[in-house]
């Protein structure tokens, strides 16, 4: 009993926390920082899957935990990009603003029996954080996207045999969305970026609730060599929430019944994910998975955001809706990660991974103002006693980009450069 009222105090602990946080741009707006372990690891934990994180990452892994154990901790992240707008021979560079966003984990584990366990993880499984100053060029597309996710997912795990392991979870999904932008109330079909005098301020908040379910497998073929495997399914989030515009004088005087204050609805699939992960253990000293995450964002075509009335014309059959294509693809994830037990309580670890985007250049806007990955990541575990802390550091390296124009969208000619990100994270664990 005391292990679970340990759990419930940092679970609460956590939860308060999140609130005041946001998450961090990834893999399209997914996000992959399990642990402070798997983040040294490049994500390496779907074959190894033994720590409590393997909630995260292969929750099959947890049959390798005998007891109660509990883990929590979190990955500060802090990225930038910069944004080259292009309007004849002038060129304009805007950086994204420098946040600190914080993805927070806290994972529990028990033991039931000699074939069965249990466990609950907390987890971001998405997020997005891109900022802008609210009058840069590309304002008319965005100035500031956020997506927040909280998931709760917990899980059974079976010992089907002395070597494999099955599993079996379920996935309640908190999910908060905002997006500001402005609006040319002087021409909203084909806004100018250099008026100033009549824009509108957009600012779309609003908040879900999804459910989805997940599978994993865990096998060790032999004394060197394990293979994870695991999927999550897509999660649909029925969006509602509210409109706030703010007019400038000049357009309240002249149009007073447009741009008021309405609600919003809308629909975002979470896309689903494939995870597998092959793990050579040549000694008792050091390890090597490879593996990889097949993200299915095909399933994100477009973003539509329905009003709950006309913005335009509250009289003739207005705007009561917006459309915005993304036409995204599947992409993987792939990654290695390489681990070294230096001495009984020092562990010595690195991580590569490739991380392709699923954005088409012709989708491409400022939400997500990246392209390919590369991230290489380092970090170290400590153990005494009952206790793990493990910290981990990652450089994240955003290949550039070429965007066309497109006025409509508010998407000016662009290039994307220089985006990078700092990871760092912290976990800390007990074995009860």
């Amino acid at each position: 009993m005391g292990g679970i009222s340990v759990f419930v105090r940092v679970g609460l602990i956590l939860c308060v926390f999140y609130q005041g946080t946001g998450p961090a741009v990834a893999g399209g707006f997914a996000l992959f920082e399990g642990s402070a372990r798997g983040n040294a690891l490049g994500g390496g934990l779907i074959g190894r899957a033994d720590d409590p994180s393997a909630l995260y990452y292969n929750p099959a892994g947890i049959t390798r935990l005998p007891g109660f154990h509990v883990m929590s901790g979190t990955t500060a992240i802090v990225p930038g990009t910069d944004v080259i707008t292009i309007s004849g021979p002038e060129q304009t560079v805007s950086a994204t603003e420098q946040n600190v966003w914080v993805v927070p984990h806290l994972y529990a584990t028990h033991q039931l029996s000699d074939t069965i366990w249990f466990g609950l993880g907390v987890f971001s499984p998405f997020g997005l954080g891109t900022e802008y100053d609210p009058n840069w060029p590309g304002r008319y597309n965005t100035y500031k996207a956020v997506i927040e996710t909280l998931s709760v997912n917990p899980n059974v795990a079976f010992r089907a045999t002395e070597n494999l392991s099955l599993a079996l979870g379920l996935s309640w999904v908190q999910f908060d969305l905002t997006l500001k932008q402005k609006i040319d109330g002087a021409n909203f079909l084909t806004p100018d970026p250099d008026t100033y005098g009549t824009d509108v301020d957009q600012s779309l908040k609003g908040d879900s609730n999804g459910f989805g379910f997940n599978m994993a497998l865990h096998y060790e073929a032999c004394d060197w060599l394990t293979f994870g495997v695991g999927y999550r399914s897509k999660v649909t989030q029925k969006v509602k929430g509210d409109v706030d515009f703010s007019k400038p004088p000049a357009v309240q005087a002249v149009f007073p019944s447009i741009f008021n204050d309405t609600t919003a609805s809308g629909e975002i699939v979470l896309p689903d994910t494939l995870s597998v992960g092959m793990v050579i253990q040549p000694s008792v000293v050091w390890s090597v998975e490879i593996g990889g995450i097949r993200t299915g964002w095909s399933c994100y075509e477009q973003l539509t955001i329905h009003y709950g009335r006309p913005i335009l014309d509250p009289i003739a059959p207005g705007v009561v809706r917006t459309t915005r294509q993304e036409n995204w693809k599947d992409a993987w994830r792939t990654h290695v990660g390489v681990e070294c037990h230096v001495l009984p309580w020092l562990d010595l670890r690195l991580g590569y991974v490739f991380d392709a985007s699923p954005v088409p250049d012709e989708t491409a806007n400022y939400c997500l103002p990246a392209n390919d990955r590369h991230l290489f990541t380092v970090g170290l575990g400590l153990q005494w006693d009952s206790w793990v802390l493990d910290l981990s550091y990652g450089w994240l390296l955003v290949e550039g980009r070429s965007v066309a124009a497109r006025p409509a969208e508010g998407v000016l000619e662009s290039r994307f450069e220089g985006g990078r990100a700092h990871l760092i994270g912290l976990s800390v664990g007990y074995r009860f």
